[in-house]
């Protein structure tokens, strides 16, 4: 254990060429298997905190910036007095995790499953045998939920969580119960309720034009400009950054001043991890799991028009 944490916090320390890299590379390949290792030996143990620590920190891994991790007890306190359940899925190599947290419960449920063949019904969209596999082992956790936020392997992005379809009670998910989807579950924020921030008009926006053309190899996009303008043009106070300067730290630079945050432009495929990456300025590039996961300060509402972008 202690050498898997010394080479996780090397990774850790290295996040920015990791979160824009490809899998099927060594360096990538060899950094999830630490933390797949890591995540095993403490299931094994019966250590579900532990486990659902390591969880995070390798979707966090993922993401351009270190962020605060939550433990499945302050997760339980964020949950208290309501009725919503989060269910967070890992695949494995040869096996499906199942971490589901309510206010009142902590549960994890393994279920032995190839990845190889798991990413054959994902692809096939078989939403009966998804659900046997998915959500089935947490249906004990899951019966008193009113709410469902689902975080998903990167390899599950593809699958229709509200279709999955319940052949016992012979209905779909979205049926059930209303679901939303997080990148992680540090991710998820409490929110005040008030009217006030609830109705709040949206006065200000940043407008990143992402790169196109010959200096990034990819198609040109000559309507996204007119697309931006439109936009803009409906914000008092607006902040638009064009493309050479399209970079994640002018980004988050400029998010925390703003009310919205409009982001067009490419992604680019990253095999393996089944998120496109948002292609920036400088080689810079993140998927939606990273700009979901930042603090953007007071921006409530961040639109990603780009291929892919979920």
């Amino acid at each position: 254990p202690g050498d898997l944490d010394a080479g996780i916090a090397e990774i850790e320390r290295h996040r920015s060429q990791l979160a824009g890299a490809a899998a099927g590379t060594g360096v990538v390949d060899a950094a999830h298997e630490l933390y797949q290792d890591a995540l095993r030996l403490r299931l094994d143990a019966r250590d579900v905190s532990g486990a659902f620590a390591y969880a995070e920190r390798w979707r966090g891994s993922l993401a351009p910036r270190p962020a605060a991790l939550v433990t499945p007890v302050d997760l339980q306190a964020s949950l208290a007095g309501t009725e919503t359940a989060v269910l967070e899925l890992v695949t494995l190599p040869d096996e499906v995790v199942a971490f589901s947290v309510t206010a009142k419960e902590i549960a994890v449920q393994r279920r032995p499953m190839a990845r190889a063949q798991l990413a054959q019904l994902v692809e096939r969209g078989a939403e009966t045998e998804l659900y046997e596999i998915l959500m089935r082992p947490s249906d004990g956790t899951l019966a008193n939920a009113r709410n469902l936020i689902i975080v998903a392997d990167p390899i599950l992005e593809a699958v229709p969580f509200a279709a999955l379809y319940d052949a016992r009670a012979r209905q779909q998910l979205m049926v059930r119960l209303p679901l939303a989807l997080a990148p992680r579950a540090s991710a998820l924020r409490v929110e005040p309720r008030s009217p006030t921030t609830r109705n709040a008009a949206r006065r200000s926006i940043v407008a990143v034009a992402l790169p196109w053309g010959q200096s990034t190899r990819t198609p040109g996009l000559p309507a996204s400009g007119a697309e931006l303008s439109a936009i803009v043009s409906q914000y008092a106070n607006r902040t638009e950054i064009a493309p050479a300067e399209a970079t994640l730290s002018a980004l988050f630079g400029a998010a925390g001043r703003a009310d919205v945050v409009h982001i067009a432009g490419h992604t680019v495929p990253q095999p393996g991890l089944g998120d496109a990456a948002l292609l920036f300025a400088s080689d810079d590039s993140v998927s939606w799991r990273g700009i979901a996961e930042e603090s953007l300060g007071r921006a409530g509402i961040v639109v990603l028009s780009a291929c892919e972008t979920l």
